[in-house]
C-alpha cells in the first residue's frame, strides 16, 4: 500500500517544476499570433496540458521515491529434535526405539496439516537428514544451540525434543545460553531405575609419554546395586595380536553405589601408539557388559637423540662429554674409538669426532656415510688431529701452518652471535673458564660460518675462532678448536658445586648442531593422528622440485596398514599445487602409512602412523535423567511428556495461543520510475496536446 512520496529536495522544488511548465506553455501559447484563430477553449486546454506535462517530467527528474508499508505473514514452525544416540538402543531396545520413531512420524504428519514442521536428529553431531545413525555420544546442549542459531529470525511455535536426558558431551543443557522464545516439550524416554551394573567409569592418562619414562594410568570403577560382590580389574598391554597382563587388582564392592580409583604405573618399552586395555570381570545379571572394559592409546615418543662419540684415543674430555649429555634424557650417547671397526655411524643423529681425523685414522668411510645421510657432526680438535686432512673436509673453518705446537687459550663469547641464547650465568662463567689447548697456526673462517667464541691468548682478545658453526647442503657442522674442556666442567663444580653452567653450554652446542631443517622434496601430513571411530581421515601432501617450488605433476599413492597386516590403498587427488586425500573412516586400531611417488625418475616416500580409538561413552550411563528434562521444559515454559502422551500433543499445540502466525510490517522504498503505470497520464497529456496542435494545423 502507498504511504507517501518522498523527495531528496526541499518541497518548494515542486512549485519550481510547476513554474517551469507555465513558462514553457506561456512561450508557446501566450502571445504567439499563430494561435489567434484557434478557439479559446482549445488553446486553453493545450496550455494546461503542456504545463502539466512539463511540470510532471521535471518532477520525475528530481528522483522522487515511493514509501510503502508492506505486511508479511509467517506461519509458525514446529521443530522436532530426536535423540539418535546409542544409549537409547542400549537402554530401551531397538524395537522400542522403532515404536517411538513411528509415534513421532505420526505426530509430524498431524502437525504438518497446520504448521511447517522441521525435524533433525542429534547425538555427537546434528543430523538434518533422518537416518539410522546411532552416535556414540550425546550432546543435548549442541541441539539447543543449533535451534537457537538456525531459527534465530524465524517464528518458532514449539520445540519437541525426544531423549532420555543422558548427555556425555558438551555443557549441561540447563546452563546453555540460548534464547529461543518457544515452549519446549520434552518426551522422556528410557528408564530412571538404577539397575545392577559394573563399569569402567573413566580412565585418566597422559596421551603422550616418552620412551623409558614412567607414566600413570588412573582407572575409575563404578558399581550400582552390587554390594557384597567381588570383581577383578586387569590392565593389559597389547603387543601384536596378544594381550600381556601387566597388573591385576581385586576389588570388594563394599557400598552401593560404589566408586574406586585405581592407579597403575607403566613404563613403555617401545615407541609408537601403544594400546592398553583395562578390564573388569563381569557380574551376573548386570545391565550391560559393554562398559566393563576400555581401550586407551598412549603415543610413546622416542625423543632421544642418538649421539656417537668417536675418539682417536682415551681422553678426559670424553668423560666430561659423557657426563654432560647423560644429564639430559633426550640424548643417548655411545663412545667408540677409531680402531673399533666397523662403527654404526648410520644409526647416529649426531657424531662427535674427538681428535679426528688423525695421522692414524682418516675417517673417510665414516664421513661418506654421514654425508649420504646428511648427519650433523661436531669436531673437537687437539694435538693429535691431522689438520691437513681436516681442512680437506670443508667444515667452515681451516687451520694452516700447524707445526704440532699448541696455544694456551681462554674462551671469549662473541656478543654478536644470535643463533641461540645463553643464560647470564653461562656468560659470566665462561669469562673465567681455565685455559685449554688450541692448535697454533693460521685460521681461515668461511664467510657463511657463525662464531660462538673466539680465543683469548695471554689475556689478549684475538679474532682467532674457538667455537664455529657452519651449515651447507642442509647439514650443520660445529668445530671446537681445542681440547681440555674437562677443565671447564671441573671449574664449574669448584665454583658452583654443580655442573649446570658447563652442561648448558655444551648441550646447547649439541642441540643446535643436531637440528635438521626439513627440506624433503616429498611430505605427507595427516589432519589428526588421534582419531575416533567414524571420523574422516584426511591427508594432504606436498611435492617440491629442485628449487623447492611446489608441483603436482606426478601421481601420489598411499598404503595404509593395520597391526593385523590388512592393507588399504588410495590415490591422492591433485588440487592447486598440492595433493589431497579423503580416506574415509576405518575401524579401531593403530595404523602405519607409507606414501610414495616418482618425480624426475627419483622415488620418494614418506611414512607415518595414526590411531583410531573406539568411543564407548554411550555404554557408561544407561540410567535416564528425566529430572533434567523436567528442568529444561520448565525453563522454556513447556511440559515433560511420557511417550504415550505423544498422541495428544498435536491437539495441545494446535490449541495453544502461543503457536500462531506472525505478521510483520515492513517499509519498502522504491523509485517512482519503477511504477510504469504512472507514465500513462503524462504520455496521455502530451499525446492529446500534440493531437490538438496537429488538428489546429500547427506542429
Amino acid at each position: 500500500m502507498l504511504e507517501s512520496i518522498k523527495l531528496d529536495y526541499p518541497p518548494y522544488f515542486i512549485i519550481l517544476c510547476l513554474l517551469l511548465g507555465l513558462v514553457v506553455s506561456f512561450v508557446l501559447y501566450g502571445r504567439n499570433k499563430q494561435w489567434s484563430e484557434v478557439p479559446t477553449w482549445s488553446k486553453t486546454l493545450m496550455f494546461i496540458l503542456r504545463t502539466l506535462g512539463v511540470a510532471s517530467i521535471a518532477f520525475l527528474l528530481l528522483g522522487p521515491v515511493v514509501l510503502r508499508l508492506l505486511e508479511r505473514s509467517e506461519e509458525a514452525i514446529i521443530v522436532i529434535a530426536q535423540d539418535q544416540s546409542a544409549s537409547l538402543n542400549e537402554a530401551v531396545g531397538s524395537e522400542a526405539v522403532k515404536a517411538i520413531n513411528k509415534q513421532i512420524d505420526e505426530l509430524q504428519t498431524q502437525l504438518g496439516e497446520a504448521y511447517k514442521v522441521e525435524r533433525f536428529g542429534f547425538g555427537t553431531e546434528i543430523h538434518v537428514e533422518q537416518d539410522s545413525i546411532l552416535d556414540q555420544s550425546t550432546n543435548i546442549s549442541a541441539a539447543l544451540k543449533y535451534i537457537d542459531e538456525q531459527y534465530a529470525d524465524k517464528n518458532i511455535g514449539a520445540v519437541i525434543m525426544s531423549t532420555d536426558g543422558i548427555f556425555n558431551e558438551g555443557r549441561n543443557p540447563i546452563y546453555e545460553n540460548v534464547s529461543f522464545n518457544a515452549p519446549l516439550y520434552t518426551v522422556a524416554l528410557g528408564d530412571t531405575t538404577i539397575k545392577r551394573d559394573l563399569l569402567v567409569k573413566n580412565v585418566l592418562f597422559n596421551k603422550v609419554a616418552y620412551l623409558g619414562d614412567e607414566t600413570e594410568i588412573q582407572v575409575d570403577v563404578q558399581a550400582f546395586n552390587s554390594r557384597g560382590e567381588q570383581t577383578s580389574l586387569k590392565l593389559y598391554e597389547t603387543i601384536g595380536d596378544q594381550q600381556k597382563l601387566i597388573e591385576e587388582t581385586r576389588l570388594n564392592i563394599s557400598s552401593d553405589p560404589y566408586f574406586k580409583s585405581q592407579t597403575y604405573t607403566v613404563k613403555p618399552s617401545r615407541s609408537g601408539n601403544v594400546k592398553y586395555t583395562v578390564k573388569l570381570s563381569g557380574l551376573s545379571d548386570e545391565l550391560s557388559r559393554k562398559n566393563n572394559d576400555r581401550n586407551i592409546y598412549i603415543d610413546v615418543i622416542d625423543a632421544r637423540q642418538k649421539v656417537l662419540l668417536l675418539a682417536e684415543s682415551p681422553h678426559p674430555d670424553l668423560s666430561a662429554i659423557k657426563q654432560s649429555l647423560e644429564q639430559n634424557k633426550n640424548y643417548e650417547l655411545s663412545i667408540h674409538y677409531a680402531k673399533d671397526k666397523p662403527i654404526a655411524t648410520n644409526k647416529a643423529n649426531l657424531v662427535i669426532f674427538h681428535n679426528l681425523p688423525s695421522a692414524n685414522w682418516d675417517i673417510k668411510e665414516e664421513l661418506n656415510v654421514l654425508n649420504t645421510q646428511r648427519t650433523p657432526r661436531l669436531f673437537i680438535l687437539g694435538s693429535h688431529a691431522n689438520y691437513s686432512s681436516f681442512n680437506a673436509l670443508d667444515q667452515g673453518v681451516s687451520v694452516s701452518g700447524f707445526n704440532q705446537s699448541m696455544n694456551v687459550v681462554e674462551p671469549k663469547l662473541n656478543a654478536g652471535f644470535n643463533a641461540f641464547k645463553l643464560s647470564d650465568k653461562v656468560k659470566q662463567l665462561s669469562s673465567s673458564f681455565p685455559p685449554i689447548q688450541s692448535p697454533f697456526g693460521e685460521f681461515n673462517v668461511a664467510s657463511d660460518s657463525k662464531i660462538l667464541a673466539r680465543q683469548t691468548v695471554s689475556s689478549i682478545e684475538t679474532n682467532y675462532p674457538l667455537i664455529v658453526f657452519n651449515e651447507r647442503n642442509n647439514v650443520r657442522k660445529a668445530v671446537l678448536l681445542g681440547e681440555g674442556i674437562w677443565k671447564w666442567r671441573l671449574f664449574d663444580f669448584l665454583n658452583n658445586e654443580n655442573h649446570e653452567g658447563f652442561d648448558e653450554l655444551f648441550q646447547k652446542i649439541v642441540q643446535y648442531t643436531s637440528i635438521k631443517e626439513d627440506k624433503r622434496q616429498f611430505r605427507v601430513n595427516l589432519n589428526e593422528s588421534d582419531l575416533k571411530v567414524g571420523e574422516t581421515i584426511l591427508f594432504d601432501a606436498q611435492l617440491y622440485n629442485e628449487l623447492y617450488q611446489a608441483v603436482n605433476d606426478a601421481d601420489v599413492s598411499i598404503n595404509i596398514t593395520n597391526k593385523k597386516g590388512q592393507q588399504y590403498d588410495f590415490q591422492f587427488s591433485k588440487f592447486n599445487d598440492y595433493y589431497v586425500l579423503d580416506a574415509g573412516s576405518l575401524p579401531e586400531g593403530s595404523y602405519n602409512f607409507e606414501a610414495s611417488t616418482t618425480y624426475n625418475g627419483k622415488s620418494l616416500t614418506d611414512k607415518g602412523s595414526f590411531t583410531i580409538k573406539s568411543i564407548q561413552k554411550e555404554s557408561y550411563n544407561l540410567t535416564a535423567n528425566h529430572s533434567l528434562l523436567y528442568e529444561l521444559s520448565a525453563k522454556f515454559n513447556g511440559e515433560l511428556l511420557a511417550p504415550e502422551e505423544l498422541s495428544s500433543l498435536a491437539a495441545k499445540i494446535k490449541s495453544s495461543k502461543q503457536v500462531k502466525p506472525v505478521i510483520y510490517t515492513e517499509k519498502d522504498k522504491q523509485s517512482i520510475l519503477n511504477f510504469w503505470w504512472l507514465m500513462i497520464p503524462i504520455l496521455l497529456m502530451l499525446f492529446v496536446e500534440w493531437f490538438l496542435r496537429r488538428y489546429a494545423g500547427n506542429y
